[in-house]
């Protein structure tokens, strides 16, 4: 059995690993001055907000959560480095 201290090490160990695995991602995407990789749901929220729908209506329209929705957006922006949806759409090559 871990114990405590042995947790928060590996929650931590866990952590940097994310963020460094996220942030070579990022890199590496910018080195190849390339688009970040998307999955075929991700391409179609992306149309989806290129015209002009919000989270709610994207997932009433996908038949998905408001949160799923959130949370794929949140993972592509983290991806391309960006922090709005219009930078999303410039980096996916809509815009």
């Amino acid at each position: 059995m871990l114990k405590s201290r042995d947790k928060k090490i590996l929650f931590t160990v866990k952590t940097l690993l994310v963020k460094t695995s996220k942030y070579l991602l990022i890199s590496f995407s910018i080195i190849n001055n390339s688009k970040p990789e998307t999955s075929p749901r991700e391409h179609e929220i992306l149309e989806h907000i290129y015209a002009g729908m919000s989270n709610n209506e994207i997932a009433e329209e996908l038949c998905i959560s408001h949160l799923t929705v959130k949370k794929h957006i949140s993972n592509m922006m983290l991806k391309a480095d960006v922090n709005n949806r219009i930078l999303l759409l410039k980096t996916h090559g809509f815009i």
